[in-house]
């Protein structure tokens, strides 16, 4: 059964913005699509726990998605501007405690308002967020680091019914299991992961505990099939096949679960498909819009469903 999605980007009329780059400013983005609606969008369906300027705890819909939660805090503890903000998956939040928590993932906050534009795609279960690129007008998309961060909040599609294990956070920082802060917000380039790592061949490893929440956790990565061999050279966009994203286990399979789903809405491409468009693009696959993760130097091979996961 599909979930429907909704489109949210800072080029919407009424839509929230980044005027300095504080972790207040992506909780207002993040709140708005989510919980509030802005404009003529209607909010995703998720809820909010708690806010304050360094800290933001949201869940996704309590009886239409695993209704897990997500605690989202600053690096810093503080409001100010160009830092880390780690986001943290897990069953709940005391307070004081996560229990049952998943790997923390990343999203950068640049102070560069060329930095500013943002998208996200959302349903009542899952979340991508886009934040980044330049304007045209001062440089061109594509020099000198004209994308940012990216991350996936929210339930997998899993193979097995009944599977209380399926929210998790997924983003590109070098391989690490849980990401570091103050790896990147010094530099210049402004590359924290926007093509969620998925456009190379490295595994980004996530965390999962078995299917009815028992026992020990289990690391499992977030690979396409197939890795574009050459994503600096785009191929017409009739080659190729489109493929989804699975969550899988396949070094120490022991009596772990090899598959346990795909990333909702995300597909791959064997070849890559397009190169150079600015910034949010979105193209037709089987009749449908999606959004194309563009990346610096690379081609697009990744695609977000925008209607429906």
């Amino acid at each position: 059964m599909s979930v429907p999605v909704t489109v949210y980007s800072s080029q919407d009329t009424g839509a929230p913005q980044f005027v300095e780059g504080k972790p207040s400013e992506l909780f207002n983005v993040l709140k708005s699509c989510l919980i509030d609606g802005y404009g003529s969008k209607p909010p995703a369906g998720w809820q909010l726990q708690s806010l304050s300027e360094s800290e933001m705890v949201i869940n996704n819909h309590p009886t239409e998605a695993s209704g897990f939660t997500a605690r989202i805090a600053s690096e810093r503890g503080d409001d100010s501007p160009k830092q880390c903000v780690s986001v943290t998956p897990m069953k709940s939040w005391t307070g004081t405690e996560a229990l049952l928590p998943g790997y923390m993932k990343v999203i950068y906050i640049a102070s560069d308002a060329r930095f500013f534009h943002w998208v996200l795609i959302a349903s009542k279960s899952a979340f991508y967020f886009f934040k980044g690129w330049r304007d045209a007008s001062v440089g061109g998309p594509y020099q000198f680091g004209a994308k940012e961060t990216a991350v996936f909040l929210g339930d997998i599609k899993p193979v097995v019914a009944n599977d209380l294990s399926i929210f998790l956070a997924y983003g590109a920082d070098g391989g690490k299991k849980n990401h570091t802060f103050n790896s990147r917000y010094g530099s210049g380039d402004y590359d924290f992961g926007y093509d969620l790592g998925l456009n190379g061949n490295e595994d980004k490893t996530v965390l999962l505990y078995d299917r009815a929440l028992d026992g020990s956790p289990i690391d499992y990565r977030v690979a396409p099939m197939l890795v574009n061999s050459n994503p600096k050279a785009p191929a017409p966009p009739t080659d190729g096949l489109y493929l989804p994203v699975f969550v899988m286990n396949d070094k120490d399979i022991g009596t772990q679960q090899f598959l346990r789903g795909t990333l909702p809405g995300l597909i791959h491409t064997t070849e890559p498909m397009h190169r150079n468009e600015t910034p949010p693009f979105f193209t037709q696959v089987n009749d449908q819009t999606h959004y194309a993760v563009v990346t610096i130097q690379e081609a697009v091979g990744l695609y977000i469903n925008c209607e429906a996961w």
